[in-house]
């Protein structure tokens, strides 16, 4: 709850009728249980304009861990909310199928169980994905980023806790891993084991071999935003300017990427991925050494 946010929302429902779904990548509210539930209440009182208009769907943050995630759990109602209530879910609309699923269990010692079933599940749910004929677009999304250019421990102790998820990614070839709790926006090139796949043009990926990543986290938090970090060489584009980022899906061939200004609605960022082939383009591929997302139909 924050003026970065009030802004964010009013340019969303500037345009909100154009969407299709929008995309909630944890940390809500600061916190959801402060004051006895209140500033959770204040927040939802400000989304409403959005959320009575179109779908969202969620995925867990740190700052929603208090009292097991109790105000996650109670405050959203996820496809499979009898089972998972809320932790992990898949859902699938305008070609796309989307994977949620919580980081926050690899980040305390008293999920191990948690951790086992999720990871099962996802697994599970890729392969009949990938057995199937269904050309759709696969994107996972969570809290925490498996790579960024930040130099705080955050983002550089992620990937040894949940480095699986890369295999699982790579394995059955997840097209985007979308991510927040860096307060930046960053853009990244496809990637595998850290080593990342460049095109002469960086505003068009054609046929990635790996997941592209992007880390989505500024749209507006209580905390310092955090400075974008000198690029590492996986990275493309970084940028903390205010903002929420958005997709259109074109077809089962391509799929455009925006980060868009929260205060003045322009795009700062843009890139797109096209494919002539289903994803399994990235089976020649071989291992080497070395926070709100806008879904739109064109």
């Amino acid at each position: 709850v924050c003026d970065d946010a009030t802004a964010t929302w009013k340019t969303i429902l500037e345009e909100v009728d154009s969407y299709d779904l929008m995309i909630l990548l944890g940390d809500y509210a600061y916190d959801m249980d402060m004051q006895n539930g209140l500033v959770g209440d204040e927040f939802f009182q400000d989304m409403q304009g959005v959320a009575s208009r179109i779908p969202a769907i969620t995925t867990p943050g740190n700052h929603d861990f208090a009292f097991d995630f109790f105000h996650y759990r109670q405050r959203f109602f996820m496809p499979g909310y009898q089972n998972t209530q809320n932790m992990w879910f898949s859902y699938t609309i305008g070609g796309v199928v989307f994977f949620s699923f919580n980081t926050e269990f690899y980040f305390d010692d008293g999920y191990d169980a948690e951790k086992d079933v999720q990871y099962n599940w996802m697994e599970s749910e890729l392969q009949k994905l990938q057995q199937s004929e269904e050309h759709l677009w696969v994107i996972a999304f969570s809290h925490r980023p498996l790579y960024c250019s930040s130099d705080e421990s955050t983002c550089n102790g992620n990937p040894a806790k949940i480095a699986m998820y890369e295999e699982l990614f790579e394995k059955y070839h997840v097209d985007m891993y979308v991510s927040g709790h860096i307060h930046y926006y960053e853009r990244l090139w496809p990637i595998y084991k850290g080593v990342p796949q460049k095109f002469s043009n960086p505003g068009e990926y054609v046929n990635p071999k790996h997941t592209v990543y992007v880390v989505s986290g500024v749209a507006g938090n209580q905390e310092v935003y955090t400075k974008p970090y000198p690029p590492r060489d996986y990275s493309v584009f970084t940028n903390g300017e205010i903002g929420f980022s958005r997709f259109t899906v074109e077809g089962p061939n391509s799929l455009t990427f925006e980060q868009v200004s929260s205060y003045t609605g322009k795009i700062i960022d843009t890139f797109t991925i096209t494919r002539d082939a289903p994803s399994d383009t990235r089976e020649q591929a071989q291992p080497q050494d070395q926070e709100p997302i806008f879904l739109r139909s064109a």
